[in-house]
């Protein structure tokens, strides 16, 4: 029998059965016996278990399973209402079969009758001539899931069918429904929903239905060739080659770049027209540019007309056997009639975009197959690298990305301007870029990094081979017909990352990417490399001490991950002469962080101090706070194992600088629970201060957010300070307390810390100028500044007053002793009984015992800590953070310094938690009085 004639039967049917207003339950004795031989009742089909139905199913679920236990014959076809219609209206919306299927009006009215087809009946080709045959075309890719529910309707009214989704239907990604019109099974736009159990699909029209799961096969490749060119060595078949895009008035512009592959379709870009209604001359343009192909994709934004304009396209293109495909973007799916354009062209192809974070979630392709036949589906992914910010995703080149570590350039005080460096002298180089954390992120298999600019935080993705896969996965999830791939052939791409879409084909795995290192190198002027070092980013800057030769030397940086490097800067270094006996030592800085060390007075040499005993008590509670300083932060769990709450980071302010430099710290600092407080001095050995472009600074910096800010830090000697100007009124009157005033005014919450002068008894009378070797320090002695800072009332204009404590080397609770004299910074309580004058609570922003435990030795002018040794630093830590918070006088603790790694003139990893061997006594010892 024809489906015409099925038609006209139907029809007539509903002309001739009253309407009905109520859906009466069919019990047994109902079902019309048709011609067919028994079905006994354990072979007969069971209708969908109620432990997996909707719950609008619920009330007739038992039907079945009653004729089950009755042995009654269930006739191949089941008839809603016993062949009559029902009439659906305002007053009376929906119908529920027995067999899963639920019909609501949304408007106007309609008589609807539903029958359905077993199917155990129809796989097994039991259900009649017409339903073998339809069975015999059934595409192999397609396992029915549901009985065939054949809708029949009269009316004008708009109808919703929602179907029960079927037991074992898992996974629902790839369950689909197909109707059999017209001779041949139509894919039927649905959406799965399976927070109600239902697939929901538009039955306006009379078709016979049924759910599938449409099984994935085998994806066809391509490879998307951007504008500037370049594609891989691979050749996948289909090369889709960018190049021309379209004007405002509809003319194309522009040649597709080289590409070789069996079959051509150049990719059109249009971002001009947003009306694509009376262009008859760009759709003649591209009748003729694909002539010379095998047909074209349009890479349009949706507008007016679209949909119309491709299908009359798709139609003369098909009569000069050329392909239409048409790319739609994730984040603007609603604009597109996606349905219309999966009826008309040969592959909608789904670009989620650049952005990584969208590769993570299958909404858009949810959408994607819910509208358009998989087989005409693909998947065009980005291998860029990319940097993401609140602006929007970028592609940027590697070379781009290393750039963002900046420039090469010497620290102060181990280069003189145009003179040579002696023979075995130590000698600093960092990187001058505002990197702030790199790692890997195994959730999309690719390495990052972060940074802040004028527009806000960023974070930049490595492309690798192995996010590719991943992201390529997902047509395999959704059983999409093809992929495509970009940007993997240009010449900057990374080399290894097209592997990613040659083990999606093979069903192979590739490995994650190489961990990006900073490597630095020196080498001698015939290119000979005399030393290297790679490692994370706590190689901002190094310290060298490998010249033992005289000569021309470059030190020279790069970024690396596997095969991917690029330089980045270098220092041409004349290395010549002897090296001096050193008066004042000068340190390097860890990415700014400084530890003052005044010239020492003659002291005895240190005496060993027996092994200490742990401290009494533990880390008492309530306002006291324990943190650590940290230019990395690379080591958050294990900071906050040891009770550490806060983290402390330095900046080194420049007037150029924008307040969101320090954007990605705070907010990196927080995500991960931590209270973020910010050290903000200045340039070293300064003539002047800006002094109202750094307050105007730091209202910009409060509006981000951080919880403490210490204003400036060691001002009271010339390495901080203009020399004619050192002054604890200074201090206050110019910059404490305007900076007071404008934090304040920007964020009320914000913590202000005054700066911390260094500690020392150095300059006689108080406040002078002294000589050590060939140089002259001025300043003040730290008492005599804090007294000048008391009486300019900086009591007003402060929460804390910092403090500064690292020359210890007996325990904190000692209060005599110490081998070097009596002088009161020597010890932890002297310090506080020095800086206890305002008023206000105490905040060590830096607290540290040195050890050069695990190091070579310490230099002579820190020959001091000699005999301290890592098990006391350990318990002198952690007895200092039980006396500060028993002292009530104390407000934080911040240790100097969790974990840096430079050790030269200044040995500030020999002060570092976290010792050379990657073990930390601290740790366990601050986690054992942790409160």
């Amino acid at each position: 029998m024809s489906d015409d004639r099925d038609n006209d039967i139907a029809e007539d049917i509903l002309d001739s059965v009253p309407e009905q207003q109520e859906t009466p339950i069919i019990e047994p004795a109902d079902v019309p016996e048709l011609e067919q031989s028994e079905v006994p009742a354990s072979e007969m089909p069971a209708n969908d278990d109620a432990r997996g139905m909707p719950k609008w199913l619920l009330p007739v679920a038992g039907v079945g399973g009653l004729a089950v236990v009755v042995g009654v014959v269930v006739a191949a076809v089941a008839l809603l209402g016993g062949g009559r219609a029902t009439a659906l209206n305002a007053a009376s919306p929906e119908i529920t079969h027995p067999d899963g299927l639920l019909l609501r009006i949304e408007e106007g009215s309609a008589r609807v009758r539903v029958e359905t087809v077993p199917r155990e009946l129809f796989v097994s080709e039991q259900a009649g001539r017409q339903w073998t045959a339809a069975y015999s075309v059934l595409p192999a890719r397609l396992e029915p899931l549901s009985p065939i529910y054949e809708v029949t309707t009269r009316g004008d009214g708009s109808l919703t069918g929602l179907m029960a989704i079927p037991n074992g239907a898992e996974p629902l990604a790839l369950v689909d429904l197909y109707a059999w019109q017209d001779g041949e099974w139509q894919f039927v736009p649905s959406t799965v929903d399976a927070a109600t159990g239902s697939i929901v699909f538009d039955a306006s029209q009379n078709l016979a239905v049924m759910a599938v799961r449409t099984q994935p096969e085998a994806a066809e490749a391509a490879e998307v060739i951007p504008a500037n060119g370049g594609q891989t060595d691979a050749d996948y078949g289909l090369a889709m080659p960018r190049g021309v895009t379209v004007d405002g008035s509809g003319q194309l512009n522009g040649t597709p770049v080289e590409a070789s592959g069996t079959r051509i379709t150049p990719v059109v870009t249009n971002r001009a027209l947003v009306s694509y209604e009376g262009v008859d001359n760009l759709h003649d343009a591209l009748v003729a540019l694909a002539a010379g192909y095998n047909g074209l994709v349009l890479d349009f934004s949706p507008g007016s007309g679209y949909a119309a304009f491709v299908a009359a396209l798709a139609e003369d293109l098909a009569a000069e056997s050329k392909t239409l495909g048409v790319i739609v973007y994730a984040d603007s799916m609603n604009s597109y009639d996606l349905a219309a354009l999966g009826r008309t062209t040969d592959r909608v192809w789904l670009a989620p975009g650049a952005d990584p974070a969208v590769y993570a979630s299958g909404e858009a392709l949810d959408t994607l197959v819910a509208h358009v036949e998989r087989s005409r589906t693909g998947l065009l992914v980005s291998a860029y690298t990319v940097d993401l910010s609140d602006t929007g995703a970028q592609p940027l080149t590697f070379e781009e990305a290393s750039a963002l570590f900046g420039e090469v350039t010497a620290i102060e005080g181990y280069l003189t301007p145009g003179a040579p460096v002696p023979v075995n002298a130590d000698f600093a180089v960092r990187l001058q870029g505002e990197v702030e954390s790199m790692g890997f992120d195994p959730a999309l298999g690719m390495n990052y990094l972060t940074y802040s600019d004028n527009e806000g935080s960023h974070i930049v993705y490595f492309s690798s081979a192995q996010a590719l896969q991943q992201r390529l996965e997902w047509a395999r999830a959704y059983g999409l017909g093809a992929v495509a791939v970009e940007g993997a052939g240009e010449p900057y791409a990374a080399p290894t990352v097209i592997n990613g879409l040659n083990a999606f084909l093979t069903g192979g795995e590739v490995e994650g990417p190489t961990p990006i290192s900073l490597v630095w190198n020196v080498s001698t002027g015939d290119g000979t490399v005399v030393a290297e070092q790679s490692g994370d980013l706590t190689l901002m800057q190094v310290l060298w001490q490998v010249f033992s030769d005289t000569g021309t030397y470059e030190i020279a940086a790069r970024v690396q991950t596997g095969d991917q490097q690029t330089a980045i800067g270098s220092l041409t270094l004349d290395v010549a002469g002897s090296v001096p006996e050193p008066a004042e030592p000068e340190e390097e800085d860890e990415a700014g962080d400084e530890q003052a060390e005044l010239p020492p007075e003659e002291v005895e040499e240190p005496t060993e101090q027996p092994t200490p005993a742990p401290p009494t008590g533990t880390i008492a509670a309530g306002e006291f706070e324990l943190g650590g300083q940290t230019h990395s932060f690379a080591n958050p769990d294990l900071m906050a194992a040891t009770g550490m709450t806060w983290v402390k980071f330095q900046h080194k302010w420049s007037p150029a600088d924008p307040p969101s430099a320090v954007a990605g710290r705070i907010n990196d600092a927080r995500a991960r629970g931590f209270k973020v407080l910010l050290s903000i001095p200045g340039p070293l050995y300064p003539d002047s201060i800006d002094y109202a472009a750094y307050t105007q600074f730091l209202a910009g910096v409060a509006a981000l957010g951080p919880d403490a800010i210490e204003v400036w830090n060691e001002m009271n000697f010339d390495r901080e300070w203009p020399a004619d100007q050192i002054s604890g009124e200074s201090y206050v009157t110019n910059m404490l307390a305007p900076a007071y005033e404008a934090i304040k005014a920007a964020n009320p919450n914000v913590l202000v810390i005054a700066g911390a002068p260094t500690p020392t008894g150095a300059f006689p009378g108080g406040c002078s100028t002294i000589t050590v070797g060939d140089s002259t320090i001025t300043g003040c002695n730290d008492d005599v500044y804090v007294d000048q800072m008391a009486a300019a009332g900086a009591a007003n204009y402060m929460d804390c007053m910092g403090v500064h404590y690292n020359e210890g080397i007996i325990p904190p609770s000692q209060r005599t002793g110490d081998p070097r004299d009596e002088y009161p910074t020597r010890y932890f309580y002297g310090m506080i009984s020095r800086y206890d004058k305002f008023g206000k609570p105490l905040c060590f922003t830096e607290l540290g015992y040195l050890s050069g435990e695990g190091f070579d030795s310490l230099p002579s002018a820190f020959g001091w800590a000699s005999n301290t040794t890592v098990q006391q630093q350990a318990a002198w830590l952690a007895e200092a953070a039980v006396l500060s918070s028993q002292s009530g006088r104390v407000r934080m603790m911040i240790i100097f310094n969790v974990d840096f790694q430079v050790y030269g003139a200044d040995p500030q990893a020999g002060y570092a938690m976290i010792r050379p061997d990657g073990s930390c006594p601290a740790c366990d010892a601050l986690a054992a009085v942790a409160p």
